[in-house]
C-alpha cells in the first residue's frame, strides 16, 4: 500500500537515499549531461521553496519521488525517480496523479514535463491523464569535430541585405525583443507547453531569466540582435550551461522576415564569435547546443547547414489546467 507525502524540512533526510540512487542513474537511464544538483543543494532549495518534491512511500521506506517547480504559471516538472525499478508504472502514477492534484485550482496553467532518457516509457501512460506531447530535438556544435568545422568554414556569407546589420546584444533593445519573442512562437508548438510566450508578460520573463543567468551564464558579447535601419527584427541568444557546454535557447524572428535567411544570419553571427573566443582560449567550450522542435524542419535544415548535428530527441509532455 502507497502513501503519498510532500517533502519539507522535517520529513527531507528521508529522500536522501532515493536522490543519491537518482543521481547515479543521471546520465546512464536519464541522458543528463552534467551533473545535476547535489542532495545538499536540493535540500537548500527544497527548504527555500525554489524546488517541490511528492515522495511515495511503501511500508515507511521511500520509494519514489517527483520534483516540480513553479515558473510563474507553469508546473514544471523536473524528474519522476523510482529506484530498483520494481512496480515502476503504478508508483509513477500515483505521483503524477498527486501533482495534479496538488496543483489543479490554483491559477496554474500547464504542466510541463522533459521526458528525457528512459522517462519516455512513460509516455502512453501519463497519456492517459490528458497529456499531450511536442517533439524536440537536440542539435550539437561539438568543437573537436572536423567534420562540423569544415560544413561552417564553407558556408558562404550572405550579403547583408540593405538596412540590415548584425550587433551585440543590448538591453536597450529589450522592448523590442520582447515583442520579438512574443510575434514569433505565440503561434509555435512551445507555446503549448510554456504558455509565457502567449502574453508578452510571459515573454518579459523570458527575457529575465536569460538575461539574469536563470538559464545559464548569459553571453551578451556572442548574443546577436538584427537591426533593420536601427529597429531591432530578430535576435540569438547564447548562455553557458556549463564551463565546457553552451546553449542557445532562443532564436527569433519577427513573421514578415520568417524564411529569408535572417534566422542563419543571426546564427552564423553568433556561431562565429562563440568559435573565436573557444579558438583563442577565451571559453573553453566542447559544445554548443540549442533544442528545436522536431516538427520545425525549417529550423533543424538552418542548424545542419551551419555543421550542428543531431544528437538526441524526446518528447516534452504538457498538459492544461485551463478549463
Amino acid at each position: 500500500m502507497y502513501t503519498i507525502e510532500k517533502i519539507n524540512k522535517d520529513n527531507i533526510q528521508e529522500l536522501e537515499f532515493a536522490y543519491n540512487d537518482f543521481l547515479l542513474r543521471a546520465f546512464s537511464d536519464y541522458g543528463f549531461e552534467i551533473l545535476p544538483l547535489e542532495f545538499e543543494d536540493i535540500k537548500t532549495f527544497i527548504e527555500e521553496g525554489i524546488l517541490n518534491v511528492i515522495a511515495l512511500f511503501e511500508k515507511n521506506i521511500l520509494k519514489s519521488f517527483l520534483i516540480y517547480n513553479i515558473v510563474v504559471d507553469v508546473v514544471e516538472v523536473t524528474i519522476v525517480h523510482n529506484i530498483a525499478d520494481e512496480d515502476t508504472i503504478n508508483r509513477k502514477m500515483a505521483l503524477m496523479k498527486a501533482l495534479l492534484d496538488e496543483v489543479e485550482g490554483k491559477g496554474y496553467k500547464t504542466v510541463s514535463y522533459t521526458m528525457m532518457g528512459s522517462q519516455k516509457d512513460f509516455l502512453m501512460y501519463i497519456a492517459k491523464l490528458g497529456f499531450d506531447f511536442v517533439g524536440q530535438a537536440v542539435v550539437k556544435f561539438e568543437f573537436d569535430n572536423q567534420a562540423s568545422l569544415n560544413i561552417f568554414m564553407r558556408v558562404k556569407d550572405r550579403p547583408t541585405p540593405e538596412g540590415f546589420e548584425v550587433v551585440n546584444f543590448d538591453m536597450k533593445y529589450a522592448k523590442d525583443i520582447i515583442n520579438i519573442i512574443h510575434k514569433s512562437f505565440a503561434n509555435m508548438n512551445d507555446q503549448k507547453f510554456d504558455p509565457r510566450f502567449k502574453t508578452m508578460e510571459g515573454c518579459e520573463d523570458i527575457l529575465a531569466k536569460i538575461v539574469q543567468n536563470i538559464y545559464g551564464q548569459f553571453l551578451p558579447n556572442h548574443a546577436k540582435i538584427l537591426l533593420q535601419n536601427g529597429v531591432p527584427k530578430g535576435f540569438c541568444m547564447v548562455n553557458l550551461t556549463t564551463e565546457n557546454i553552451a546553449n542557445i535557447p532562443l532564436v527569433g524572428i519577427l513573421p514578415e522576415l520568417k524564411y529569408k535567411g535572417m534566422g542563419q544570419l543571426l546564427l552564423t553571427h553568433a556561431l562565429r564569435d562563440v568559435l573565436k573566443s573557444v579558438f583563442s582560449g577565451e571559453l573553453p567550450l566542447l559544445e554548443l547546443n540549442a533544442t528545436i522542435d522536431t516538427e520545425n524542419i525549417p529550423a533543424i535544415n538552418m542548424y545542419r547547414k551551419l555543421g550542428f548535428k543531431e544528437s538526441a530527441s524526446y518528447p516534452q509532455a504538457y498538459r492544461s489546467l485551463e478549463s
